[in-house]
């Protein structure tokens, strides 16, 4: 009996039967490529199972952060409730929640110094160099302020205007600086 003429496959090296084979050798032949079919079919499959669980996985993550993404977005776009003294300062025990405007004073001020009566402007300050009258703001807003500051050692200076409910202050203290802030109705002194 002459050998079996071997052949095979090129890519799985899977065994052929030969027209010049024994049937006897084609079948174990057959039955033993059949095999190697198969098994190649079993891994292909587990191979695309394990591709197709890969991919939902990363589109599970990519939706997953995404929605982090926008959770993320959506959290420092909101602010905390504020509460004045425990996560917000105040100002002179003043608290900074509610409406209005906060005024709070220049660290440096352009002065002016006069010498004849003047008609003060808000958000200014003069310093008097003679004996003359300060005409304060005509229609003052609450906060707007004027800063005085006399050095003409003399008493006879006066501010014109509602000052604490009267018409004029008449400055006796020589050398002195302080500022006036409208508040309501009145001008009103800060003496530091």
């Amino acid at each position: 009996m002459p050998a079996p003429i071997e052949q095979t496959t090129s890519a799985y090296n899977l065994q052929l039967p030969h027209p010049g084979n024994n049937l006897d050798d084609d079948i174990l032949r057959l039955r033993s490529a059949l095999q190697g079919i198969d098994t190649a079919l079993q891994a292909m499959a587990t191979g695309l199972t394990h591709a197709a669980t890969a991919e939902s996985m990363r589109d599970g993550m990519k939706s997953l952060s995404e929605k982090l993404a926008e959770l993320t977005t959506a959290s420092n776009s909101k602010q905390a409730t504020l509460v004045s003294g425990t996560n917000i300062k105040s100002i002179n025990t003043g608290s900074l929640l509610g409406a209005g405007d906060l005024l709070l004073m220049p660290k440096r001020f352009a002065v002016t110094r006069i010498n004849a009566n003047t008609q003060a402007q808000t958000f200014n300050s003069y310093e008097f160099t003679a004996s003359l009258e300060l005409t304060l703001p005509i229609s003052p807003q609450d906060g707007d302020w004027v800063l005085v500051i006399d050095r003409s050692n003399t008493t006879t200076a006066r501010l014109i205007g509602n000052i604490e409910g009267a018409t004029n202050l008449d400055l006796n203290v020589k050398n002195t600086a302080f500022f006036l802030i409208y508040q309501s109705t009145c001008w009103r002194a800060i003496v530091s």
